[in-house]
């Protein structure tokens, strides 16, 4: 019966097929793995992943935790490299 219903629906069980892996996709790299060198990012290496791509930017908005409403603009410092960054803030952040 299923079998019968896949092969008279082919080109829906396809798109869904296409959807449930391209949300696979997306949801593991959400959620810290590294598609390309098939392994998870420790903590260490998603922080500095973030701190490298702000420190590029010239404004970056930031979500304010308690109220995901709410965002605010802000200038950064600017900062040599994602070590100099992390050596001046060593307890700045944290992977939720």
């Amino acid at each position: 019966m299923i079998i019968t219903f896949i092969r008279n629906h082919t080109g829906i069980f396809s798109i869904l097929t296409f959807l449930f892996l391209l949300f696979t996709f997306f949801s593991l790299n959400y959620s810290g793995m590294c598609v390309s060198e098939f392994r998870w990012l420790s903590e260490k290496e998603q922080i500095r992943q973030v701190v490298e791509e702000i420190n590029s930017m010239n404004h970056a908005v930031i979500l304010i935790p308690e109220d995901s409403n709410n965002k605010v603009l802000v200038e950064r410092v600017p900062y040599v490299n994602a070590d100099e960054f992390l050596e001046e803030n060593s307890n700045c952040c944290q992977v939720r």
